[in-house]
């Protein structure tokens, strides 16, 4: 015959058992869940590192061709040796680079890597560089304002154009605007150029460090330094 406090007992023993049994099943199932939302954290961090790195090389690149462009028509001499003005060298681009914007989650992202010089290089570069290209759109506007009416006789890509005096003195003021303009677009796109390319190595350096992202990038350096001003 049983004694039915054992048995009492035995029953306690077993639910405090399956009680625990539970329990641990349950906090394994509550860190391995915790832990895939850290895992799932950080593969978001780094897509938005990444997004946020080919955004800030695409604006480089853009940059390095526009400062290239520019460098090759101050670069530009003509037939008898004399330099050109820089409105009449430096031709409207057809298809200017198209603009880039950060998001709102990529500016978040730069200020969780507390990289405060970081933070503030980069968050409003994409107004600059937008900046830089509608500086171009506008530059482009007022030439062909100043010039559509006026005809030339071409050598190679070189036109040459006889002016009355009439012509010269309704052109004067616009060739100034625009000598001032051509002038500013070559220095700005110099300067944002290399800035952006130090952006880009330390944003890079950060996102290795802080995310642990390990691709290595490459700046290839221009063979065209025609773009860097006098």
């Amino acid at each position: 015959m049983t004694n039915p406090g054992n048995e009492f007992w035995a029953a306690i023993a077993g639910a405090i058992v399956g009680g625990l049994i539970s329990l641990a099943a349950q906090l394994l199932a509550f860190r391995e869940a915790r832990r895939l939302r850290g895992v799932d954290r950080r593969d978001a961090q780094q897509a938005r590192g990444l997004s946020l790195l080919f955004k800030l090389m695409e604006i480089t690149s853009n940059l390095d061709a526009l400062a290239n462009y520019v460098g090759e028509a101050f670069a530009l001499t003509l037939p008898d040796g004399s330099k050109p003005e820089p409105w009449s060298a430096l031709l409207p681009l057809a298809n200017l680079p198209e603009r880039v914007r950060f998001s709102t989650d990529e500016i978040a992202l730069l200020l969780s890597l507390k990289n405060d010089p970081l933070f503030n290089g980069i968050v409003s570069f994409d107004v600059v560089y937008n900046g830089t290209v509608e500086v171009f759109e506008t530059y482009g506007r007022r030439r062909l304002a100043a010039t559509e009416a006026l005809s030339a006789q071409m050598h190679g890509v070189i036109g040459v154009t006889q002016l009355s005096r009439e012509q010269a003195a309704w052109l004067a003021p616009r060739a100034a605007e625009l000598n001032q303009l051509a002038t500013g677009i070559r220095a700005r796109v110099t300067k944002d150029r290399t800035r952006a390319r130090e952006l880009v190595v330390e944003l890079h350096k950060t996102l290795a460090e802080k995310l642990g992202l390990s691709f290595k990038i490459e700046l290839k350096v221009s063979p065209k330094q025609g773009g860097q001003p006098a």
